[in-house]
């Protein structure tokens, strides 16, 4: 079988690593923009990955990601993984106890995961939350580079029989033989089946090939990185906050909180002062014993966020045409069991061990 993944973050290329090791047989394209696009999520992906999430579904594909990544030395050694502890802070008063996902997390990563009140939180991590908040605190969680895991992961499909080929793709077409053929400027190209792992310009290019975007919208990214002084806490989510942060070498810390900004267009993403000064301000207060020394600088990304919130495959109007993508900004930690997933779908059949 012929495939094309067209995009090359972290999603496509590791989708296209498990198609190679599910069947060698298959005929792997990896199809890559000339050049860096704006608005690129992978390079600009903060990479944190824990085992918990609010959702089940997601809470499972988060688990089973971080297990397989701390069961394999490569894997871990290409992501440059760093173990470290999660917190997950929840308002007590609109969520219960998440019993489901600490019951997941205890399957793939037994041991890690306990509930904390707000007193432990300040107490262990200098977390400040309100007195009706509670948390779920994980040991073995941590971050990766998902720019890193993409350049090897990459390196890895080629040493397979894989093929990176480069072409900005204009719009996807049915081909006479029932595949799809991917127009580029330079040509046009046909495969029994094609994959759209192009993150927030995967709208767009429906719409250029005539197709409904579905669900998909796109959201802006941003956080900022911070030369910081006294308690660092472990990497975190407030939901009573809405603050979000993790250690960045010895002295830094990254922080950021949602952003609001919807449908923007990538090429005119612009570091935005407000959205720094509202993260600043939660950190004053949550972070009490964390000084911002000096604002090193912002970092700024769209991706295709979708109603769900996860990283799945996804079919289109047009037969053997997919999206692979939709994992709200947040798709590092569940990209690996997310693409596994997305190759045994389009193979029909199962995975290798």
């Amino acid at each position: 079988m012929r495939i094309c993944v067209v995009g090359t973050g972290v999603a496509g290329t590791l989708l296209a690593w498990h198609l190679l090791r599910a069947d060698p047989k298959n005929e792997v394209e990896l199809l890559a923009a000339p050049g860096e696009l704006p608005g690129e999520a992978t390079a600009a992906s903060g990479g944190l990955v824990r085992g918990y999430e609010p959702g089940p579904a997601a809470c499972r594909l988060a688990c089973e990601s971080l297990a397989e990544l701390r069961s394999d030395p490569r894997l871990a050694r290409w992501a440059e993984y760093r173990e470290g502890a999660s917190v997950y802070a929840h308002d007590g008063r609109e969520t219960t106890q998440p019993v489901e996902q600490l019951a997941l997390i205890d399957k793939y990563v037994p041991g890690s995961a306990e509930l904390a009140d707000a007193p432990a939180l300040a107490r262990d991590h200098g977390i400040a939350v309100p007195e009706y908040a509670y948390a779920v605190v994980e040991r073995a969680a941590g971050h990766i580079r998902p720019a890193r895991l993409r350049e090897a992961v990459t390196r890895d499909v080629l040493d397979r029989g894989g093929s990176l080929g480069t072409g900005l793709v204009h719009r996807v077409v049915p081909s006479p033989d029932g595949g799809v053929a991917v127009d580029c400027p330079d040509a046009e190209r046909r495969f029994d089946r094609v994959v759209l792992a192009t993150g927030w310009r995967t709208g767009a290019l429906l719409h250029r090939s005539g197709l409904p975007a579905g669900e998909l919208r796109v959201k802006l990214i941003q956080y900022d990185l911070y030369t910081v002084a006294g308690r660092r806490p472990p990497g975190f989510v407030d939901e009573t906050s809405g603050l979000y942060g993790r250690p960045d070498g010895t002295d830094g810390m990254l922080l950021g909180v949602p952003s609001d900004s919807w449908d923007e267009e990538a090429e005119r993403l612009r570091d935005s002062y407000a959205q720094r000064a509202r993260a600043e301000g939660h950190a004053a207060t949550r972070l009490p014993g964390l000084g911002l020394v000096a604002h090193r600088r912002g970092v700024v990304a769209a991706d295709a966020y979708s109603a769900s919130g996860l990283l799945g495959l996804r079919p289109t109007a047009l037969p053997s045409l997919f999206t692979f993508t939709g994992g709200s900004g947040g798709a590092a930690k569940s990209a690996l069991a997310a693409a596994r997933r997305a190759a045994g779908a389009l193979l029909d059949g199962p995975l290798h061990d």
